[in-house]
């Protein structure tokens, strides 16, 4: 990556770029030899899973975002259609805090 300089000294925007990942969201494949199992609660509904990481990057690969997953997985959630801000789907995976 060429560099560009200002004043004689390199942008902060180009050292910054080789150091900070291009897409910072934490995947499936971040989690393999971390955790076995991914739990997914709602403080809202009370819905709970709970989901074998090993299937998880079977069907959906290392490289699905967490959040994409999450996404999916509650798409049917009532909390997230109805589009109210005051009662909205609270779905979280707890167990994310111990690994990260």
């Amino acid at each position: 990556m060429p560099s560009i300089r200002q004043n004689g000294q390199k942008s902060p925007s180009l050292m910054l770029r080789r150091i900070m990942p291009q897409d910072p969201a934490l995947t499936l494949g971040d989690l393999v030899g971390k955790v076995r199992m991914l739990r997914v609660e709602c403080g809202n509904c009370g819905r709970i899973g709970t989901y074998s990481l090993r299937c998880l990057v079977q069907h959906y690969g290392r490289e699905q975002t967490i959040l994409d997953w999450k996404d999916q997985l509650t798409a049917d959630c009532p909390r997230r259609v109805n589009g109210h801000y005051s009662d909205q789907c609270r779905a979280r995976c707890p167990d994310l805090l111990k690994v990260l």
